[in-house]
């Protein structure tokens, strides 16, 4: 139930407030009543709304979110109008009643009770400002709270603060023009950008040597996959060498028969070294021998004693009839063992296969079978059958009798691999061995470095650096450590470490002068001019590619087939960096058709080399012409296009055609027009074709910088001459944003529009040249004062101020490229403190004026003079304060009493005659 007494609304509200709901005053005795339910109080920063209602009675906010930013709604549960306060059969006149309360507060718009199942429902509607005070996002902060001493519910409500509709729309239409701005900035900044990378692309194309500043790739350079470096096999331990002989026990025959005896015989000559006698003996025996077991013994000797006289081919001949006569004897395995080493020692691999595989057929038994398994795998590796080889070697790694033997044919296997540049399958392989045998690979230092070598060329640089590096530690002596040192180089390089791969570089050649390391490396070192003396620059780099290495052969150790390419871009660079560029374009020219043309997944050497080509080609016409050319200057560089030019490879489109329009312009200034013209023509089809070629640029950025030159040079003719505007402004307006003249365009538009009389037109040109400005010309002192100026002139002294202070803080220079264009020059600083005192004072602005005197006069060893002493004593004057009043007086009586008369002397004297007169009336 509800609790009695409230601090009562007056008695002539609620009557007003009933009238306006259209019921009579006098009609309801009750309708004070209303406040011992609910009131409503209006305060300065929120309103309220208490609700009589016991501390029983559950009281819940049930409005949504949505709900909730229109008003608020409460149920109070259980109760009834009639618990509520209102008179039984007049509920609603109650209710009337009630809600005219709300009509009272300024932040209230109707409040609202209904009676329904689970009790009274009160909601109240929010009343925001309106007209010029209205919110662009209206919103009201509501806080609800119990006292339950006082059994009053509690709603405090206050509009959230934010910008009223006219406000918001400022801000927005602000917002709108700062986008705008910035989109136009972006896109002036982009344009900008491009046009400073294009003349770092051109400035780059000039730079000759500029790959020596670079981190190594494979789009500038060569690099040379190496062959693995085989562990060596004496198979000479094993298979007999000198004689087939070596070891054999021969046949012993006894008893008294002939043949008995002539063998023994035979074979008591041949270790009696009577070769010749055994060949007779052996001669009389063949006639009369019947045992296929002496036959096949006397002819085994017959070969050894023919060795033995030096019939090689005659011996091997009778070996290979042993063979056939008996494949399973110690004799025929003994001639096949002697015939294989002589073939694999002579490298005739396909002999030697037959003869190893002769043996694991027919000897498979033998203790070293695993010899002749190994040997049928190297002579396969040798005639690159690499499969039959692979399985071969694996017959080794699984049957050989020690683990060093088994070791070699996993390691081989892996070797196999990297001889094909299969590097993935031969980094499994080599990893296969260290994990099968890794004591023994300790044993085969070559296993290192071919592991190294998989690991590079599979892109794993850290890993190979670390094995190269162990391998170093480990076999420092090793004539092969210049294959580590060499890679450790252009591991530096590829990762942008370039004197560290200098170094690496010159360390294999000073530690393997004479290997194969060496002189790649002196290759590389030479083609950045490292030591290269000045004097004889060009000298050393002759003899050593003409002569040092007109012989290099390094087939064994490295894959040669872009050796050539090596080579001869080697010997391009070191003429370039001997500064010998004229007899670098030769030496490409001649060697052009020498490059591949074809490679995988890297542009051509002959497509690198034609643009290197056509950049020399192009800079030397040039240099030849010189800035200013002369005659003689002119025919140089015309005799040399005429010589050279139908030599240059011109289907890449690369080189940029600029320099065909100098050469026509010497051709006709040397009074040959025809020929002028031809060279005219040579550009414009040049220009066309690198057009279609270049077809992915859709700025056609070359092309528009070109007219840009052509177009600003003939509007500054115009505007030098005094011609009118109107001629002009449409050949500026071909010069585009990524020009370098784009600055200096914008300046003859900011003249321009100065001429005509529009000084707010030609600051805003200013202000975007010097955007458009490099970094060294944004603050030079002759464009600050032009911009200050247009904006004083144009009414804006606020930035006119501005830009007056900066320009005062300033220290570049001015580079002389605006005094060419005509941009006025800038004041005396005198003149510039007196102009900007008097911005600052048509400001109001009087102390700052007053510290710009003190600190100028103080700080920048400027002298005021009289004007400057005048104005300075105003501006104290102004500012109220007693000791600037002090200070003021005494300047303008020191100005008063100097010497001569002159105009600033009875100015600062009639500015005094007011102060003394008061003085006199006592008023100071």
């Amino acid at each position: 139930m509800l609790l009695p007494s409230f601090t009562r609304i007056s008695t002539r509200a609620i009557a007003l407030a009933v009238i306006l709901s259209g019921v009579a005053v006098g009609e309801f005795a009750w309708a004070e009543s209303f406040s011992d339910f609910i009131k409503i109080q209006t305060f300065k920063t929120h309103s309220r709304v208490t609700i009589r209602v016991d501390a029983s009675v559950e009281v819940q906010p049930i409005q949504t979110a949505q709900e909730a930013s229109r008003g608020f709604t409460v149920l109070l549960k259980g109760l009834t109008l009639t618990d509520l306060g209102a008179p039984f059969g007049s509920e609603n006149e109650w209710v009337r009643g009630v809600e005219a309360v709300a009509k009272s507060d300024s932040r209230m718009e109707k409040l609202n009770l209904r009676e329904q199942g689970e009790g009274v429902v009160i909601s109240g509607q929010w009343r925001f400002p309106s007209g010029s005070a209205a919110l662009a996002d209206p919103k009201m902060e509501t806080f609800h709270y119990r006292k339950n001493e006082a059994a009053q519910y509690v709603i405090d409500f206050w509009p959230k603060p934010g910008p009223t509709l006219a406000v918001a729309k400022v801000l927005a239409d602000r917002k709108a023009r700062e986008a705008k701005l910035a989109a136009a900035r972006l896109k002036m900044q982009g344009r900008r950008d491009r046009r400073i990378a294009n003349e770092k692309l051109k400035s780059d194309r000039d730079d000759n040597l500029r790959f020596c500043r670079e981190n190594w790739d494979e789009k500038r350079e060569i690099f040379l996959p190496f062959k693995p470096l085989e562990a060596d096999f004496d198979f000479s331990k094993y298979l007999p060498s000198g004689s087939a002989d070596k070891g054999h026990e021969y046949l012993n025959p006894s008893g008294d028969s002939e043949e008995a005896q002539l063998f023994r015989l035979a074979l008591k000559l041949y270790r009696s070294d009577k070769y010749a006698l055994v060949l007779k003996t052996l001669d009389f025996l063949d006639s009369r021998v019947s045992k296929t077991e002496i036959r096949v013994e006397a002819a085994f000797l017959r070969a050894n004693a023919m060795f033995k006289l030096g019939y090689e081919d005659q011996g091997i001949n009778l070996l290979k009839s042993v063979m056939n006569q008996s494949r399973s004897s110690s004799a025929a395995q003994k001639s096949a063992m002697f015939i294989a080493l002589k073939r694999h020692e002579a490298q005739d691999a396909l002999s030697a296969l037959e003869h190893f595989v002769w043996l694991t057929q027919y000897h498979s038994k033998s203790p070293i079978a695993w010899v002749f398994h190994l040997g049928a795998a190297e002579a396969l590796a040798q005639l690159k059958q690499t499969q039959r080889a692979a399985s071969e070697f694996r017959w080794v790694m699984e049957n050989a009798p020690s683990a060093e033997s088994q070791a070699r044919g996993a390691i081989r296997t892996g070797d196999l691999f990297l001889e094909r540049r299969q590097y993935d399958q031969a980094l499994a392989s080599y990893f296969l061995a260290s994990q099968n045998f890794p004591k023994e690979v300790a044993k085969f230092p070559a296993f290192y470095l071919n592991r190294a070598e998989a690991l590079y060329w599979l892109g794993q640089y850290d890993r190979a650096s670390e094995v190269f590096k162990d391998f170093l530690n480990r076999h420092q002596a090793s004539g092969e450590s210049w294959r580590a040192l060499y890679r450790l180089a252009e591991i530096h390089g590829r990762k942008g470490e370039l004197s560290r791969a200098d170094e690496y570089l010159t360390e294999t050649v000073n530690r393997h002068p004479y290997s194969v390391g060496a002189t790649l490396s002196r290759m590389r070192l030479l083609s950045c001019g490292t030591g290269l003396e000045s004097s004889t620059a060009r000298a050393t780099v002759v003899n050593f590619f003409e002569n040092e290495i007109a012989k290099f052969d390094p087939s064994s150790e490295i894959f040669v087939d872009r050796l050539s390419d090596y080579r001869g871009v080697a010997h391009v660079r070191a003429l370039l960096a001997a500064g010998e560029e004229e007899a670098a374009l030769n030496v490409a020219l001649d060697r052009l058709n020498t490059f591949s043309s074809v490679e995988s997944g890297v542009g051509s050497t002959r497509d690198a080399v034609s643009r290197l080509m056509g950049h020399l080609y192009r800079k030397l016409i040039l240099r030849k012409l010189g800035d200013q050319p002369t005659d003689e200057s002119r025919i140089a560089a015309l005799s040399f296009h005429y010589e050279m030019g139908p030599k240059i490879p011109r289907s890449l489109g690369a080189i940029e055609a600029d320099y065909l329009l100098k050469l026509s312009q010497a051709a006709v200034e040397l009074g040959m027009p025809q020929w002028g013209q031809q060279l005219a023509q040579e550009y414009h089809i040049t220009v066309a074709t690198d057009r279609k070629l270049a077809s992915a640029d859709a700025d056609e950025i070359d092309q528009k910088l070109a007219v840009s030159e052509r177009s600003f040079a003939e509007a500054r003719a115009l505007w030098v001459a005094g011609e009118p505007d109107a001629k002009i402004v449409p050949l500026l307006k071909q010069v585009v944003e990524e020009s370098p003249l784009s600055f200096d365009r914008e300046i003859l538009f900011s003249l321009i529009e100065h001429r005509a009389g529009r000084p707010a037109a030609a600051q805003q040109h200013a202000q975007k040249a010097r955007m458009l400005a490099v970094s060294g010309e944004k603050n030079q002192p002759r464009l600050l004062h032009w911009i200050a100026r247009l904006h004083r002139e144009a009414g804006n002294p606020k930035a006119a101020t501005d830009s007056y202070a900066e320009l005062r803080l300033s220290q570049e220079k001015d580079s002389g490229r605006l005094e060419s264009l005509g941009v006025p020059s800038v004041p005396n600083k005198q003149s510039l403190m007196s102009i900007e005192v008097d911005l600052l004072t048509s400001q109001g602005r009087w102390g700052e004026a007053a510290a710009l005197f003190a600190h100028d006069n103080g700080g920048s060893g400027l002298t005021l003079d009289s004007p400057l002493k005048y104005q300075y004593a105003q501006v104290l004057s102004k500012t109220g304060k007693p000791e600037n009043l002090k200070k003021s007086r005494e300047m303008l009586e020191g100005l008063s009493k100097e010497a001569p008369e002159d105009f600033w002397k009875k100015m600062a004297q009639e500015a005094l005659q007011p102060v003394k007169s008061t003085a006199k009336e006592g008023n100071l």
